[in-house]
């Protein structure tokens, strides 16, 4: 539909710009020293789309980006991408656990566990 072509492009400018203002920040809290590294080292920037790739809704169709939190536990500099299709919850759970929260799950998922490869 022509609609839905204007929709989409009009959803990649949005994104775009959403992006821009995501890394503008990264990159400035990358600068400020604090304690063993930067700001950056000690900030989580969490960054998602909760609708999926395309627009379902469902938790198992969703991509996230982690910035920063070197320093709070997180292994940085990777990209993650299971062999098998994993639960969004899966990733929630693991950000409380390097918050110190015990838990097993998050939200519908009580017992899912932490994503394997977030954490150190």
């Amino acid at each position: 539909e022509a609609g839905s072509a204007g929709a989409a492009q009009a959803w990649m400018v949005f994104d775009r710009l959403w992006a821009s203002e995501v890394a503008y920040l990264a990159r400035r809290l990358a600068t400020i020293p604090e304690g063993d590294g930067s700001m950056l080292d000690n900030t989580l920037m969490y960054w998602g789309v909760e609708s999926g790739t395309d627009h379902n809704h469902s938790p198992h169709d969703m991509q996230y980006l982690l910035i920063g939190g070197g320093n709070m536990g997180f292994a940085t500099g990777q990209y993650l991408r299971p062999a098998e299709i994993q639960s969004a919850q899966k990733l929630h759970t693991s950000v409380l656990q390097a918050f110190g929260y015990a838990t097993d799950g998050f939200g519908i998922e009580p017992n899912c566990g932490p994503l394997a490869g977030v954490l150190r």
